[in-house]
């Protein structure tokens, strides 16, 4: 899908994560802030990703923020209450990878197929059970 001046809509929100953790430009996180929320796509979902992958570790009390902005963006439904929140998160000084990196894992990770479990219990040995739940 694409944005109201023609950027796929993957890209804005990757624009928008890697401005404001790059704190390069403040006028670029606005840009791409407003693309996303012009363009008609749910930013709601976006706010909450990025809180819970950089902020909810080192700034907690951010959540009832977001939260008290939510009320007021139902209330009028105006892109300032959104603009609070990044303006929040841009001017963070302490974001944290730790969610994200854990949650980029858990995607790629895989279990193998035939692991190794070891050998039997001894304790196990006195109970009857089918091969497949060993």
């Amino acid at each position: 899908m694409l944005s109201r001046y023609l950027y796929h809509n993957d890209e804005v929100k990757y624009s928008i994560i890697t401005s404001i953790l790059k704190r390069e430009d403040f006028n670029e996180c606005l840009f791409w802030i407003s693309e996303y929320y012009y363009s008609g796509y749910e930013i709601w979902n976006l706010v909450w990703k990025m809180y819970y992958d950089f902020y909810a570790i080192n700034s907690p009390k951010l959540e009832r923020f977001i939260k008290k902005m939510y009320k007021k963006w139902i209330a009028k439904k105006k892109i300032v209450y959104i603009l609070h929140i990044f303006k929040n998160f841009y001017f963070n000084p302490h974001p944290s990878n730790l969610t994200f990196l854990v949650r980029m894992k858990m995607k790629t990770q895989t279990t193998p197929a035939n692991s190794y479990l070891g050998r039997t219990p001894k304790w196990l040995k006195n109970f009857e059970y089918k091969k497949k739940y060993k």
